[in-house]
């Protein structure tokens, strides 16, 4: 809801591009959990920052508000959306999320390819309680995009 009490307009386009963002980040985030069972850190990083990146994005989506395509969330973009989140949904702390998305945005592209200038691996960069951590944000993230997903559907809008 905005402030004014009325639902943002959604568009057919927005909410399908929001349930197919949601379904992605549900395949990454089981993909960080298999990655961390086999100690594959680096790569359960990875996974875990694409399904809040995704997860994320889904959120504005959901609410038909546009983001800058980036990695990285724009806290003008976000208020926005942070208006029309419902009251009963609030517990899963939206604005905590939005910050811990930005803050695994700082590590999109060193988990892919490590830190060419020190010249160290994503491998010798990412331990088990980094990908744990991870993988317990993007819990996070995803559970609350899904949330968005079923209050829409339980609302009928």
């Amino acid at each position: 809801m905005t402030k004014k009490g009325k639902p943002k307009q959604k568009t057919r386009d927005s909410i399908t591009l929001a349930e197919g963002h949601v379904e992605r980040a549900r395949q990454e985030l089981l993909s960080a959990e298999q990655d961390l069972n086999n100690y594959h850190h680096a790569k359960s990083v990875h996974s875990s920052q694409v399904c809040i990146e995704l997860s994320m994005k889904a959120i504005y989506r959901y609410f038909g508000e546009a983001f800058t395509p980036s990695h990285e969330l724009k806290v003008d973009e976000f208020v926005r959306v942070l208006d029309q989140i419902p009251e009963d949904l609030k517990y899963h702390k939206y604005s905590r999320l939005f910050i811990l998305a930005n803050f695994w945005t700082e590590f999109y592209t060193i988990s892919k390819y490590g830190h060419e200038k020190i010249g160290i691996s994503s491998e010798q960069i990412f331990e088990k309680d980094e990908a744990e951590l991870a993988l317990k944000h993007a819990n996070a993230c995803y559970h609350a995009a899904n949330a968005i997903r079923i209050w829409l559907i339980t609302k009928g809008t």
